[in-house]
């Protein structure tokens, strides 16, 4: 992990139908000043506070939230994330800056009706010396994904 090696990917539901079907965030992270707790983290702009980031997004499918509550029927979208590094909070808080927090996000996003944050590990490929080789382990998507969103292609 500290060398780069292992690759993760994620899926999420996001708020909102992504202009473009790739995109990847590089901005910075540091810990929000505004959260007596401490939990939140924030995009940083100054350079020498913010720890570097990047994270690269795939729109799977685009929809409409399919969940009770005031967000029914809202624009989501079904996407794939790739982290390049593995900064704290770093997918939650690029999606957010993306203009496209996680559906269920308490921390990040205003929806707090949903019963669940909709961010899952979905693949981890892991290199091995030889001759185990590289070894890849998936979970499979959650069924609440399938109920969380109606695909415009469905």
């Amino acid at each position: 992990f500290r060398e780069r090696r292992a690759r993760k990917t994620y899926l999420a539901i996001v708020f909102g139908h992504p202009k473009r079907d790739e995109w990847t965030v590089d901005v910075p992270l540091g810990r929000d000043p505004d959260d007596p707790k401490g939990f939140r983290e924030r995009v940083e702009l100054d350079p020498d506070v913010g720890k570097a980031c990047e994270t690269r997004f795939r729109v799977l499918s685009r929809g409409t939230c399919a969940l009770e509550g005031k967000f029914k029927g809202a624009e989501v979208a079904k996407v794939e994330v790739t982290p390049v590094t593995g900064r704290r909070h770093q997918i939650r808080v690029h999606l957010k800056h993306s203009g496209h927090p996680i559906v269920g996000d308490n921390a990040y996003s205003d929806d707090r009706d949903s019963f669940r944050t909709f961010l899952h590990a979905h693949v981890l490929e892991m290199p091995f010396p030889e001759p185990r080789g590289t070894e890849r382990w998936v979970a499979p998507e959650p069924e609440s994904f399938a109920a969380a969103m109606v695909a415009d292609d469905a």
